[in-house]
């Protein structure tokens, strides 16, 4: 081997140590799967499964930094398709029978929180959506609450839905039971709870249309 060789095999090697060392994966339980395509970037991405049968899968050509990821129980599933794009966002199965499934072509800029909790419920992104920073989608809230006369119990956690292309600006909560419409803009600092909204729409909290009738890019059209 060359000198020359030796320094470009060492300089390889120098960068998979570096790059591997800022990502940490921590597994206990049974049958447990991490299925990674080509061309994945992970940089300061920390995953944790714990319990038995669960699976995370990150697409080709996906980008994930500072991020946390966590299925805590059995029976759960996440899904990144490909060429997304996460940073700094905490993404979270904790309970039996869950999924979170974030499509292909999808943009989240954290800090993001995207929780799913309990048993058989999901958070669905589907392919083109962007979610922008400070955003909470939470499928159950976390803590039961119940009516002091039946005791039954009122808050159960419900299933997300983001058609594609759907836009959820900054600082926005989003929780159990709403469904978005395809290529609807949820505007900045609204809270959404339990509200189908419907398609091509700017709305803000609560569901509010602002405006029907329109259509948003991710990027900049050219002018003629």
């Amino acid at each position: 081997m060359s000198f020359k060789s030796y320094i470009q095999k060492f300089q390889l090697s120098y960068t998979l140590h570096n790059f591997f060392a800022r990502n940490k994966k921590t597994i206990s339980g049974k049958n447990n799967h991490i299925k990674r395509e080509h061309f994945v970037s992970l940089k300061n991405v920390r995953i944790k499964i714990c319990g038995n049968n669960n699976t995370l899968v990150i697409g080709k050509n996906s980008t994930l930094h500072n991020c946390l990821i966590t299925i805590s129980g059995n029976n759960s599933k996440i899904t990144i398709g490909s060429k997304t794009e996460i940073i700094n966002s905490n993404i979270m199965c904790e309970g039996t029978e869950l999924s979170i499934r974030i499509g292909s072509d999808v943009s989240i800029t954290g800090p993001c929180k995207i929780y799913s909790a309990e048993s058989n419920n999901s958070i669905e992104i589907s392919d083109g959506c962007l979610v922008g920073f400070n955003t909470v989608i939470m499928s159950s809230d976390a803590h039961p609450i119940y009516d002091c006369d039946s005791s039954n119990r009122i808050n159960l956690p419900k299933s997300i839905l983001f058609e594609e292309r759907v836009w959820i600006c900054s600082n926005c909560t989003i929780l159990k039971g709403v469904t978005i419409g395809h290529d609807t803009v949820v505007a900045a600092n609204s809270f959404i709870t339990s509200k189908s909204i419907p398609n091509n729409v700017i709305c803000t909290t609560n569901g509010k249309e602002l405006k029907k009738s329109i259509r948003w890019n991710k990027y900049f059209e050219k002018t003629k």
